[in-house]
């Protein structure tokens, strides 16, 4: 009969309903001191994590809404540009039309001149492309 009695933990109940485990019986105070202990421990450890996670959570949030912010901003920027560049290209357009109708007219007095007719119309036209060249160079 040598058997190896294994190692058990065991509930034991007192008056005050308290669980205090014992080995074969016996209480150990400094185990359940140490296991109390430790758990305090992994307690304030996670409750640290806790309001670490918590405030890199606020801090997250802000600097989501600032990344917000800016985001928005340069969308507005942007449509603007945008409309600037439109308004840009609308005026390239108009003062290529207005030169090609400039040259259209200038060719035509001359071409008019060429065939007999007075040097008025070709002196007409380059008054016109003059004139026409100084306003597009104050606007």
């Amino acid at each position: 009969m040598t058997q190896n009695i294994p190692l058990e933990v065991v509930i034991i109940t007192d008056d005050s309903e308290e669980n205090i485990p014992a080995i074969r019986g016996h209480i150990v105070k400094e185990d359940v001191e140490r296991r109390l202990k430790k758990f305090e421990t992994l307690i304030v450890t996670y409750r640290s994590k806790v309001k670490s996670s918590e405030h890199l959570n606020n801090a997250l949030h802000k600097y989501l809404r600032q990344t917000q912010g800016y985001a928005e901003n340069l969308l507005s920027e942007r449509q603007e540009l945008l409309d600037v560049i439109d308004e840009m290209e609308k005026e390239d357009t108009r003062r290529v039309d207005q030169e090609l109708l400039l040259k259209f007219i200038m060719a035509s007095s001359l071409f008019l001149h060429l065939l007999g007719g007075s040097h008025q119309f070709l002196v007409a036209s380059v008054v016109l492309q003059l004139i026409v060249t100084a306003v597009n160079v104050i606007v």
